[in-house]
């Protein structure tokens, strides 16, 4: 599993999500804590970069 976070003024939030399955299906949990009013958007670019990097087939080069 792999954890991001973010913090505001106002609370935490913790994203933990785990490895791809299939072709796509992603499994999340999220935990805010204090008044957090965000979605972790700032997360969300390594996320998506994260995801993709464990979803590319074996052998293929990196980009």
């Amino acid at each position: 599993a792999y954890i991001l976070y973010d913090r505001d003024d106002n609370g935490e939030f913790f994203q933990l999500y785990a490895p791809t399955f299939g072709e796509g299906f992603i499994i999340e949990f999220v935990e805010r804590r204090g008044v957090y009013a965000g979605y972790g958007a700032p997360n969300a670019p390594f996320r998506i970069a994260a995801q993709k990097r464990l979803m590319r087939p074996k052998g293929m080069p990196k980009i």
